[in-house]
């Protein structure tokens, strides 16, 4: 179930890509349980939300 993405994927996606992804993740942010799982969803936010800031 976890995904990783690098540093070169998230850097080639426009801004409204970033913004559907980064939807995407509260979603499954809210849906799960499971507290671990919680915990990567939130450290994959964070991480989408750097590459959506740098590019406002």
């Amino acid at each position: 179930m976890y995904e990783h993405f690098n540093d070169a994927s998230l850097a080639n996606l426009s801004k409204s890509d970033l913004a559907a992804l980064l939807a995407n993740y509260l979603a499954r942010l809210n849906a799960t349980e499971n507290e671990a799982e919680k915990a990567h969803v939130r450290s994959d936010i964070a991480i989408i939300q750097k590459y959506l800031f740098n590019l406002s």
